[in-house]
């Protein structure tokens, strides 16, 4: 599950990087994924609507390979 989780965290990354590295919303910490297995943390961004919408597809990822993920949207900095 390790390997599942390192691949979805390198999907989070990539998908913001392809999506422009925007960096919108409020700054929060702490964002990830958090899963049965452990934690996808989120790409180094600080805009919370950012992460949220690049997390999308990371959810996706890990529902088609079994894993339920729930987004955590940190709190405020």
């Amino acid at each position: 599950m390790k390997d599942i989780l390192n691949q979805a965290e390198n999907l989070w990354y990539t998908t913001w990087i392809n999506e422009g590295k925007k960096d919108e919303g409020t700054c929060t910490l702490g964002n990830c994924i958090k899963t049965q297995y452990g934690k996808v943390d989120a790409p180094p961004v600080q805009g919370n609507v950012t992460k949220y919408q690049t997390a999308q597809p990371v959810l996706q990822f890990l529902a088609n390979n079994g894993i339920v993920g729930t987004y955590y949207d940190g709190v405020m900095d």
